[in-house]
């Protein structure tokens, strides 16, 4: 009985050289056919055994996680997270702290040059002189913005008209950190929000003996003060030691 399978064979001739070149390919088991340097096993998702092959079920596999593999991951993933957290955070920590220094000093430096170049403080006028030394904050009359704004060359406040600062001398550049000057002015602390101002408040010798009279105690030998309340947002006392209040001579 002949076999239902019809064979055929075709023979194309090679682009090259004139040769004849042919695999022979069986194409879902009607025809055989013969093309050169082609195989069309490799179009299909079919593999004859006899040719050391092997069939596959479908044209494509798609493979993919199981369950109890995706579970797995997702634990190790969360184990690493919980590892690395505490490491980011402390990293941020360190980065605000060594911002509120640098904004520290920054302010002070520029209230030096300020003395340097008028031989006074960047104070209205009524403050010198008064012992006890004046504390400029959000809390106080003589607000800490207007201090900023003098030594910002901003005519406005107690710099109306450039008052304090008639050569309009820029000695202080802000942080260049996003919010270091809020809507209102005030140089604010890396821990600073909209719900919680948290300005650096400025205090000098305004009775020019040498002390600088703080709620952590006076300071002697040292003439300006600029302090952050830290990262707990609560004022340092004497029995604290300043707690981890951040100034600029600490």
């Amino acid at each position: 009985m002949k076999n239902s399978i019809q064979r055929s064979e075709v023979s194309v001739q090679s682009a090259t050289g004139g040769r004849r070149s042919t695999d022979t390919v069986m194409c879902r088991g009607f025809c055989r056919l013969r093309f050169p340097h082609f195989d069309l096993r490799n179009c299909f998702g079919f593999r004859d055994s006899r040719f050391g092959l092997v069939r596959r079920s479908s044209l494509f596999s798609v493979g993919g996680f199981t369950l109890i593999e995706l579970l797995v991951v997702i634990a190790i993933i969360a184990i690493l997270a919980g590892l690395l957290f505490p490491a980011i955070k402390g990293a941020m920590l360190k980065a605000k702290i060594s911002q509120a220094k640098t904004d520290c000093n920054s302010i002070a430096n520029a209230i030096r040059q300020y003395q340097t170049e008028y031989g006074k403080w960047p104070i209205p006028d009524s403050d010198e002189g008064v012992s006890g030394d004046t504390a400029y904050s959000e809390a106080t009359t003589t607000k800490q913005y207007e201090i900023i704004n003098v030594l910002r060359a901003i005519a406005s406040g107690i710099n109306a008209n450039n008052a304090l600062n008639p050569r309009r001398i820029v000695f202080l550049e802000p942080s260049s950190r996003k919010g270091a000057i809020d809507s209102s002015g005030y140089y604010v602390d890396p821990w600073s929000t909209t719900a919680s101002i948290r300005v650096y408040t400025i205090k000098c010798d305004n009775d020019f003996n040498n002390i600088v009279n703080m709620n952590s105690g006076d300071r002697t030998n040292i003439t300006i003060t600029v302090k952050s309340k830290g990262p707990d947002g609560v004022a340092g006392t004497l029995a604290t030691n300043d707690g981890d209040d951040i100034l600029n001579f600490k």
